[in-house]
């Protein structure tokens, strides 16, 4: 869907159940076995096809990306590992500026998908570094 006042796409509420059923018809109709959607604040939708991969059922996974709020040496806290569930505001990682280390927390309770750079690595501002699935 586009937006034509303001080209940009604009599919409205991810969190639309008919919006999530339309997309996830769409999904099964072209044979592909998932979609993922990412908005500019870093919150996405996975949704999952009924294909033999994943046993006919449909899924619809809203997550979290957490991005640098600076430009500095990317460090992830602790034992943080994909799987890891964290809880909100728990800090999960840092950024380094020089002599500086400024705190990366998690926006809500949920659990690490994926982490999106090496510990140590330069990262620019806006660089997705984690991304996190909230709990209920």
């Amino acid at each position: 869907m586009r937006d034509g006042a303001r080209h940009r796409n604009g599919l409205g509420n991810l969190a639309d159940p008919k919006l999530i059923e339309k997309l996830s018809d769409w999904l099964e109709a072209s044979g592909l076995y998932e979609l993922e959607i990412r908005n500019a604040d870093g919150q996405s939708l996975v949704l999952v096809s009924g294909g033999s991969r994943y046993g006919g059922k449909r899924q619809a996974v809203e997550t979290a990306t957490i991005k640098a709020p600076f430009a500095g040496h990317f460090l992830i806290a602790g034992d943080f590992a994909v799987g890891r569930s964290v809880e909100a505001s728990e800090v999960i990682g840092q950024i380094e500026i020089g002599p500086l280390r400024l705190p990366l927390s998690s926006p809500s309770k949920g659990v690490v998908r994926e982490i999106k750079a090496r510990s140590g690595e330069l990262v620019g501002y806006g660089t997705a570094l984690f991304t996190v699935e909230p709990m209920q």
